[in-house]
């Protein structure tokens, strides 16, 4: 259990490293220098930022309520051998949920130069507290509760 609570962490950690760095290199104007590039572009702004929000209010329950979804719940406690790989395999498909988006929509933000796009990217990093693979967390989703 102790590797996959590492290999979880190094997962949010490096996500979270690589937006930061995305950021500073804009910030920096080391990437682009200005206006974002795409700002004229109102139309496609509005798709893509419609397509987003949508996605977000989709994804952001779904992670967050996974392991408690029935058929999850008893595919991560069924076998106790199992459960720590089935727990990253889980683990890792709910962080890549988050922090994809959260690193496509700091991207938006630069591109487009649109507010929209950099509360949706805090909001998905916010989630990520919510996820954090603590030792407590990991063993509470891969046992079975008694009721």
């Amino acid at each position: 259990m102790k590797t996959t609570k590492k290999i979880l962490t190094i997962e949010i950690l490096s996500a979270i490293t690589v937006t930061l760095i995305t950021i500073f290199l804009f910030e920096s104007d080391i990437l682009f220098n200005g206006k974002g590039i795409y700002a004229g572009l109102k139309f496609q702004e509005f798709i893509i930022a419609t397509i987003m929000e949508l996605f977000v209010i989709f994804i952001i329950p779904l992670s967050l309520k996974m392991t408690k979804i029935k058929c999850i719940r008893k595919y991560l406690t069924e076998d106790a051998h199992l459960s720590a790989k089935r727990l990253l395999c889980l683990g890792s498909l709910r962080i890549i949920a988050l922090c994809l988006p959260m690193y496509i929509n700091t991207l938006l933000y630069y591109f487009f130069m649109q507010t929209t796009f950099g509360y949706i990217g805090i909001i998905l990093m916010l989630c990520l507290f919510f996820i954090y693979p603590t030792t407590e967390r990991c063993e509470n989703e891969t046992t079975a509760q008694q009721n």
